[in-house]
C-alpha cells in the first residue's frame, strides 16, 4: 500500500494540485474514501524503464455500485474538469461492481477513445499522471486501486550472443 488515507490524510480536492504518491515497479496499491461529494486528485510518476501496464479496483464499498474515474498525462488536471469538460485528459471509465467485472483492467474501457477524449495506446510510457476519482451522488464509497508498473525488459543477452557470433562469422570470412 503506498498510499492510504486512514493513515496518510485525504488525498487532494484540487485538479490543479493533486496529491504525490510515490509508485515504484509492481503493485501499487491505493485505499481511499470518498465521503459523500468528495472527490480525489491525485498523481504519480512511472520511472524510467518502467511501463504503467493497467489499474484494478480489487475492492469497493458502497450503496451506489458506479463511480468515476478519469486520467490526464500531466502532473496536474486543468481546473475545468470541475465543470465536466473532458480537455485535457486521456481517458476515463466508471468502475464498481455495476460497471466493471472484478479483475478487469480499468485501462480496458479507459483507453478507448469516447466523448471528447482520445484514449491511448496501452502500456503507458514512463511520465507523470493524473487521476480523478469521484462518487457522482452524496453516497459514501470506499475504494482500492491497484496500480501496475512493469520494469521494461532489458534487451535479452541471447541476442547479444548472436550479433556477437555474426560478427565473428563475417570477420572469419573475411580472412579467408
Amino acid at each position: 500500500v503506498v498510499w492510504d488515507e486512514a493513515v496518510n490524510s485525504d488525498m487532494s480536492d484540487n485538479p490543479t494540485a493533486p496529491t504525490a504518491i510515490p509508485v515504484a515497479p509492481g503493485t501499487n496499491s491505493i485505499v481511499a474514501r470518498l465521503d459523500g461529494t468528495d472527490l480525489d486528485f491525485f498523481t504519480i510518476t512511472v520511472p524510467a524503464g518502467s511501463v504503467f501496464s493497467g489499474i484494478f479496483n480489487p475492492v469497493y464499498d458502497s450503496i451506489d455500485q458506479i463511480s468515476f474515474a478519469a486520467i490526464a498525462n500531466e502532473t496536474s488536471l486543468p481546473a475545468t474538469v470541475l465543470n465536466d469538460n473532458p480537455a485535457g485528459l486521456l481517458g476515463y471509465t466508471h468502475f464498481g461492481p455495476g460497471a466493471i467485472d472484478d479483475g478487469e483492467n480499468l485501462f480496458d474501457v479507459m483507453s478507448t477513445v469516447q466523448n471528447g477524449v482520445p484514449g491511448f495506446t496501452r502500456p503507458l510510457p514512463a511520465g507523470s499522471y493524473s487521476f480523478w476519482v469521484q462518487q457522482a451522488n452524496t453516497t459514501d464509497e470506499g475504494y482500492q486501486f491497484d496500480l501496475v508498473i512493469d520494469k521494461v525488459p532489458e534487451p535479452c543477452c541471447g541476442a547479444l550472443v548472436l550479433i556477437g557470433g555474426v560478427a565473428c562469422w563475417w570477420r572469419r570470412g573475411k580472412r579467408a
